[in-house]
C-alpha cells in the first residue's frame, strides 16, 4: 500500500474503524509487540489507555493535527479496543463504544459530502440519499426509538422495504452504526502483559465500587472537597465548563433526579433554566443514548479542580464513604 497523504491520514485518524485505517496499520508490517517497542509508535499504548478512560468519561477528543499525531491516533484505536474488551465489563465496553462514536459524530458534523459518503459506504448503511433499508433502519434505531417516538416505524414513511430518513437523521444513525462497530468482540486471550497491567489499573479506576446510590436529598457533609469548591464557584458565577460538567455528572451518577440537579444549578447568578435542563437531561442519558460518567480524581486534578488529596480515586467513592443520611445504598452484582 502506498503511503497515505496527510489528508487521507487525517480521515483515517478521525475514523479509525475504516479500511484505510486498517490498511495503514497493516502497511507498517509490525506486530503488536513491535509497535510497543518502537521508538515513536510505542506512545500509542499510553494513548490507547487514555483513550478508553476519556471515552468512558464522555470527553474523548482525539488530536489529529500533524502526521505523527494522526498515526498515533490510528494505532491507539486497536490498542484501546483490546484494553476495553479485556476489562470484562459490558457496561464499560458500552460506554467506551459510545465515547468513540460520539467523537466520530462530532467530526462528521464538519465533513464535506465526499467524506460523509465514504463513511456511509464503509458502514454499509444501505442508504440511497433519501431512504434506508428497513432491516438496517430497525437495527440502528432500536435504542433511539426507546427514548424518542420519531424513531419508531409508526412515525415513518415505509415503502417497498425502505424507510425515509433525512441527512441529519442518517448522521445520527451513522453514530449508532459506529458504536456497533466499536463494540464488536476483539481477541484478547494472548495480549501482552503490559496491556493486561494497564487494563487492570484502568478498570479499578473506572469502577471504584460495586454499589449504586439513590438519593432524594444531598448530604452536604459527604460532598468531596472538590465538589464543595465547585458548588461555591457556581454560586459566584465563576464555574468553568469543566466544573459544571463535573457537577452535572456527579449528581446525576449519584441518582439525584433531573429536577433536583437543576435546582443546584439555580444557585448560579448566570442560571438559564432551559439550557441547564437540556444539558442535564442530555448528560444523564434522558436525551441521549449515554449516561455520562463523572470524571475520576486524576482527570479532576488535571483540570486544576482538585482541592485535597483524598484517599479515593473517584468523587462518587468519597460520597459513598461519607454519606450518612438521605441515601439508600444497594449492593450490585458484578458486571456480567
Amino acid at each position: 500500500m502506498a503511503e497515505l497523504a496527510l489528508g487521507e491520514l487525517r480521515v483515517a485518524a478521525r475514523y479509525p474503524f475504516t479500511s484505510a485505517a486498517r490498511e495503514f496499520v497493516k502497511s507498517l508490517n509490525l506486530s503488536l509487540e513491535g509497535i510497543m517497542a518502537h521508538p515513536l509508535y510505542s506512545a500509542c499504548v499510553e494513548l490507547g489507555e487514555r483513550r478508553v478512560a476519556e471515552c468512558v468519561e464522555g470527553r474523548f477528543n482525539p488530536a489529529v493535527g500533524d502526521e505523527l499525531e494522526c498515526k498515533l491516533a490510528v494505532l491507539s484505536y486497536p490498542v484501546a479496543r483490546m484494553i476495553a474488551n479485556s476489562m470484562g465489563s459490558r457496561p464499560l465496553l458500552e460506554r467506551y463504544a459510545s465515547g468513540e462514536a460520539h467523537a466520530c459524530a462530532r467530526f462528521l458534523d464538519s465533513e464535506d459530502n465526499a467524506v460523509v459518503a465514504s463513511i456511509v459506504k464503509e458502514l454499509d448503511l444501505d442508504y440511497d440519499g433519501r431512504t434506508m433499508g428497513l432491516v438496517k433502519f430497525i437495527h440502528l434505531s432500536a435504542d433511539l426509538a426507546k427514548k424518542t417516538p420519531r424513531w419508531k416505524l409508526l412515525s415513518r414513511s415505509v415503502e417497498s422495504g425502505r424507510v425515509e430518513a433525512d441527512e441529519n437523521e442518517v448522521r445520527t444513525l451513522m453514530r449508532e452504526a459506529i458504536r456497533e462497530e466499536v463494540k464488536k468482540p476483539v481477541e484478547v486471550k494472548n495480549i501482552p502483559d503490559e496491556l493486561r497491567r494497564r487494563t487492570k489499573g484502568l478498570r479499578s479506576l473506572l469502577t471504584p465500587e460495586r454499589h449504586d446510590i439513590k438519593i432524594e436529598k444531598v448530604d452536604e457533609n459527604a460532598l468531596p472537597p472538590c465538589v464543595k469548591a465547585m458548588v461555591a464557584m457556581l454560586e459566584q458565577g465563576a464555574a468553568s465548563h469543566n466544573a459544571m460538567f463535573v457537577l452535572a455528572t456527579f449528581f446525576s451518577n449519584l441518582g439525584l433526579g433531573v429536577e433536583e440537579t437543576v435546582n443546584i444549578f439555580r444557585r448560579s447568578p448566570k442560571f438559564k433554566e432551559e439550557l441547564t435542563r437540556y444539558q442535564i437531561e442530555f448528560l444523564s442519558g434522558e436525551k441521549s443514548n449515554t449516561e455520562y460518567t463523572c470524571p475520576t480524581c486524576v482527570t479532576i486534578k488535571s483540570w486544576g479542580l482538585c482541592r485535597w488529596e483524598c484517599p479515593v480515586k473517584h468523587p462518587i467513592q468519597y460520597y459513598r464513604n461519607n454519606a450518612k443520611t438521605g441515601a439508600k445504598v444497594i449492593k450490585k452484582e458484578a458486571d456480567k
